[in-house]
């Protein structure tokens, strides 16, 4: 399991931490055709999705757009990320953690 934390500023001044999680792909036992699926949750923000994909790493990789598709949003109504160890400096979270990629 990957976990990691951050601190987010909402555009209201509201701090909160926020905790993504990761589990290693699954292969999911309901799904005829075996794919396989990667936890990703932030209780934070009652994100609890599944990354599928056709097998073990195509599940691991399509986590990034998953993520992608929640902090973007948040990104373009004004927070703000941070690093708990240095909450000084505002982190591109996009670019850092969750940046573009052709598919």
């Amino acid at each position: 399991m990957i976990k990691r934390t951050f601190i987010a500023l909402k555009p209201d001044g509201n701090r909160i931490t926020l905790t993504v999680t990761v589990t290693p792909p699954e292969q999911d036992e309901r799904d005829d055709n075996g794919d396989f699926y990667c936890r990703v949750e932030i209780p934070e923000l009652s994100v609890q999705q599944r990354s599928y994909g056709i097998d073990a790493l195509q599940a691991l990789c399509l986590v990034n757009p998953c993520l992608r598709s929640v902090f973007v949003p948040l990104i373009d109504q004004g927070w703000t990320f941070y690093l708990p160890e240095d909450p000084s400096e505002a982190l591109d979270l996009l670019a850092c953690y969750f940046p573009a990629v052709e598919v």
